[in-house]
């Protein structure tokens, strides 16, 4: 019997199958004529290389990376061309791609640098609203906030730079008085809700059980109420007043943030070193003292910015109702008052304090902001 002479089959060149399949042309018998393929090689020449392959039948076949034949496909009409081929993998996460977004690090170090920038603003903004204030009121700049010193209703002009009021009094150190007490009131009121909240908080979060649905079932009757009805409620049973007022932020304030502080708390209970110290036997107040609440800090700072905000709207909505500070003390809110009685007139009056009021609000919010994305944990933030 005859043996049949086997060939050995070359080894393949990309380059080489590539070429041949496109110079490749049809003879009859349904096979292909092996083409001479011009390569570039080093130096300037080129090779032609006769490629033959042996295939069943005794025919020549150009050979072909694609075991059909086919060659590539063409490209699906509509189809997205920014989207990942089968041999070109998505990029990973936090790899930047063309058109793709940025990494993580990058978007959140932007991020920060613009948060860097609105607190720098608002800090310096309330800075020199306390201090022109405590400048003004200290150096008497403008007279006596009782004194008349003109005609009523004036414009702003040299002898008084903000206008004259129905009185005749000049409105810039009424100003200055208004600025003093609204914010004062507010701090003395967060004050006290900071001390209440951290230690009804901490308490809550780490008894936890039934003295935890205690203390926060009693916030939510009282968050339930709007701020407004619960203040004027507070102030009419205590009488208007700056008592009233204080013990209306008070209650008002109080709910979310022994809520917040209680998150904090439980969260920090729950960690190792809490448990460590508990089964060596560490008194509660002590734990409670030393392991918790010096890492619920951050949450206080935090919830403090937001209640001092709230503080100044409804010492402001208090006073606006009569039911705050009265005559002939000033605040914001009671400046807003005697103002609105005038605004088609002399707008001058409710310019100014209204001014003053939106400004103060909206650098303690944009600090409570700040230091949130600085310091108050990534699960509790959707519950604000």
């Amino acid at each position: 019997m005859r043996r049949k002479e086997l060939r050995p089959r070359p080894t393949r060149n990309p380059e080489t199958d590539l070429a041949a399949r496109t110079a490749g042309t049809a003879v009859p018998g349904g096979g292909s004529a092996a083409p001479d393929v011009d390569l570039a090689v080093p130096g300037g020449g080129s090779a032609a290389p006769d490629v033959d392959l042996a295939v069943p039948g005794g025919e020549l076949a150009a050979p072909s990376a694609d075991p059909t034949g086919r060659g590539p496909e063409p490209p699906a009409p509509n189809a997205d061309p920014t989207a990942p081929g089968p041999e070109s993998p998505a990029p990973k996460s936090g790899v930047t791609a063309a058109g793709g977004s940025l990494p993580r690090r990058i978007r959140r170090a932007a991020a920060m640098r613009g948060y860097d920038g609105l607190f720098r603003t608002a800090l310096w903004v309330l800075v020199a609203l306390v201090l022109v204030t405590l400048v003004g009121q200290l150096a008497g700049i403008g007279g006596r906030p009782d004194a008349i010193v003109g005609p009523r209703l004036q414009p702003p002009a040299a002898s008084w730079p903000l206008g004259t009021d129905n009185l005749g009094r000049s409105l810039l150190p009424r100003l200055f008085q208004g600025v003093g007490t609204t914010l004062l009131l507010s701090a003395l009121a967060v004050t006290c809700t900071a001390v209440i909240s951290t230690a009804l908080g901490v308490l809550a979060g780490y008894r936890g059980g039934r003295t935890a649905e205690m203390i926060l079932r009693i916030g939510d009757v009282l968050y339930a109420f709007p701020a407004i009805v619960l203040a004027v409620l507070v102030a009419a049973v205590l009488g208007p007043g700056r008592t009233a007022a204080l013990a209306a932020i008070v209650l008002v304030t109080v709910p979310l943030m022994t809520r917040m502080v209680g998150i904090a708390a439980r969260a920090v209970a729950r960690r190792e070193f809490v448990t460590a110290a508990r089964i060596s036997g560490v008194r509660a107040p002590m734990i409670m003292l030393r392991h918790i609440l010096p890492n619920v800090a951050g949450t206080v700072a935090v919830q403090g910015t937001y209640a001092l905000s709230v503080g100044i709207l409804v010492e402001g909505g208090l006073s606006f109702l009569g039911y705050g500070v009265q005559l002939p003390d000033a605040s914001l809110g009671l400046l807003i008052q005697e103002g609105g009685l005038y605004m088609v007139g002399a707008p001058w009056l409710i310019i100014a304090p209204g001014v003053v009021l939106i400004a103060a609000i909206m650098a303690v919010n944009l600090i409570g902001d700040s230091l949130r994305d600085r310091f108050e944990p990534r699960e509790t933030r959707s519950l604000v």
